[in-house]
């Protein structure tokens, strides 16, 4: 029915040429009153008379997405992941769902969706962060008047729980992963501790005799990483069959994202709580274990600040008790 009774009041609600109106009945005390009512508004709309109750396309979340994509591929490095988180709000709201139906209810139910997936309560944050910039913009491109984020609370982060992979659970997971291809990749991490972005996009271009050239880091930083031993050895055995290292078969260029991948490796080893980003966790971890100057480790990782660095400080206490015994034996 294209008309609607409202308390004491009657609308009428109809399309004409894919634009949308919904105007008040005034004077209607029936449904017959709205219908003639709604005749008469249509009549005038079609010979061009009736503009009062004409409303714009509504703005979709499409529209939206594709605002944020040119913004983050014009301002961030990082453009990759923000794309890959896009993509997910998108299969999660629906690309042609009006704009004013995200509410901070539905956002609320997002954040609990990405809790059920273990999504850390970081990278939550990353994703309504996302969410809050993209209506920004798009109040200042006039699509809409109020961001539904603006009452939508961020989750609690522990950025200081590390959590590292033991030798057993590195046994069971490089038993787990079937493809030499992605456990290689998952060494790469392990010797070098980079981030999973600038694996992704590393290019055989990067790579000489010497190191491994990070062009594009996270604090916008290029830093060289010697390229020795294990992970020399590594690298060598590698095919140069793209200019990606590691790269998607069936697109031929880069993975965007190795998330569902490496979730089943971990559900088939049984390791629980871990993340792809503690796979740098561990080998900050274990260098520190080793002796390895905070300093260095800062640079190998790329850190902006020593403070970053400083999280892994955790291990020093058996290097302390190593150092105190040295000297009590001088």
């Amino acid at each position: 029915m294209s008309v609607r009774k409202k308390g004491d009041k009657w609308y009428t609600r109809f399309q004409i040429d894919g634009i949308r109106y919904e105007r008040p009945c005034k004077g209607a005390t029936s449904e017959r009153d709205a219908l003639k009512c709604e005749t008469i508004i249509k009549a005038e709309i079609m010979r061009g008379n009736y503009n009062f109750g004409k409303s714009e396309k509504l703005p979709k979340l499409k529209e939206a997405v594709e605002l944020m994509s040119e913004y983050t591929q014009n301002n961030k490095r990082s453009y990759e992941t923000d794309i890959s988180r896009l993509n997910k709000i998108s299969e999660y709201f629906k690309y042609n769902i009006p704009l004013k139906e995200i509410t901070p209810s539905s956002i609320e139910k997002f954040k609990k969706s990405l809790k059920d997936e273990n999504f850390s309560n970081a990278t939550i944050n990353r994703y309504i962060s996302l969410l809050k910039k993209m209506f920004n913009l798009c109040i200042k491109n006039k699509l809409i008047k109020t961001n539904p984020c603006a009452g939508v609370a961020m989750l609690r982060e522990n950025n200081l729980k590390i959590r590292f992979l033991t030798k057993e659970e590195e046994k069971r997971l490089f038993k787990a992963v079937k493809n030499e291809k992605f456990s290689a990749l998952i060494k790469l991490a392990l010797y070098t501790g980079m981030r999973k972005g600038e694996i992704l996009s590393l290019k055989w271009t990067n790579i000489d005799e010497k190191s491994i050239e990070i062009l594009e880091s996270k604090s916008g930083k290029s830093r060289k990483i010697p390229n020795i031993g294990n992970l020399k050895k590594l690298l060598d055995s590698l095919p140069k069959e793209n200019e990606y290292v590691f790269f998607n078969p069936k697109t031929q260029t880069r993975f965007q994202d190795i998330r569902e991948a490496f979730s089943d490796a971990l559900k088939t080893a049984q390791i629980y709580n871990f993340r792809f980003h503690d796979l740098r966790h561990t080998a900050a971890t274990r260098m520190v274990e080793k002796g390895v100057d905070l300093v260095v480790i800062k640079e190998i990782l790329g850190h902006s600040t020593i403070q970053t660095t400083m999280r892994y400080a955790h291990s020093l206490e058996t290097i302390k008790e190593r150092a105190i015994k040295l000297l009590s034996s001088y």
